[in-house]
């Protein structure tokens, strides 16, 4: 396998153990026994656990714009209805995977973000990224009718990004997707309703 393509694999698996263990539970040796490489492999291209993950989340920051790209620009129908199909997709992938997964950035926010301000900065990104998106979205169904012309666009996005992911949390806890079925229901159901 040529060199570079143990990089890629390493950021492949190491994102998947990230999502399900967090940061501390994975390990450089876990990341390279689930890729059947060499422990000195992984420091070949990253010169420590934490350059690695920041370099992970920054995959994942890229991921997520392309699928809010995807599903927000790209979709069919109204720029709510993209934008409530989108949550719909995420809250069926959420329960696809048991309900152990919610959002890689707001997982390594909750361990990380306090102790160490490379991560902070790194999440406050891809935060930043899904808002800006969301914004988007927001702007277009404002222009469109869909949401009166005094509503505060920037706030709304803020307050639906720390709303899904506060639904998010909650949904770990419960092992359920109830939270996330009324986060859905009171923001489409009652908030955008004009």
């Amino acid at each position: 396998m040529p060199k570079s393509a143990n990089k890629d694999l390493m950021l492949s698996k190491g994102f998947e153990l990230l999502y399900d263990h967090g940061y501390e539970e994975t390990g450089v040796q876990r990341i390279t026994a689930s890729c059947g490489v060499p422990k000195g492999s992984f420091y070949y291209y990253f010169a420590s656990k934490e350059a690695f993950a920041l370099e992970v989340l920054g995959r994942y920051r890229a991921f997520m714009g392309s699928q809010l790209e995807q599903h927000l620009e790209g979709g069919e129908g109204t720029p709510l209805t993209r934008l409530q199909r989108l949550f719909e997709v995420w809250t069926d992938l959420s329960e696809a995977g048991d309900f152990r997964r919610g959002c890689l950035a707001g997982t390594l926010c909750q361990e990380m973000a306090a102790k160490n301000a490379k991560f902070r900065v790194a999440v406050h990104e891809v935060f930043a990224t899904i808002q800006g998106y969301f914004e988007a979205c927001l702007r277009a169904a404002q222009q469109a009718g869909e949401i009166a012309a005094s509503e505060d666009i920037d706030g709304l996005a803020s307050f639906m990004l720390n709303g899904w992911q506060g639904a998010l949390l909650r949904m770990k806890a419960s092992q359920s997707r109830v939270p996330l079925d009324h986060f859905q229901a009171q923001v489409f159901g009652k908030l955008l309703v004009s």
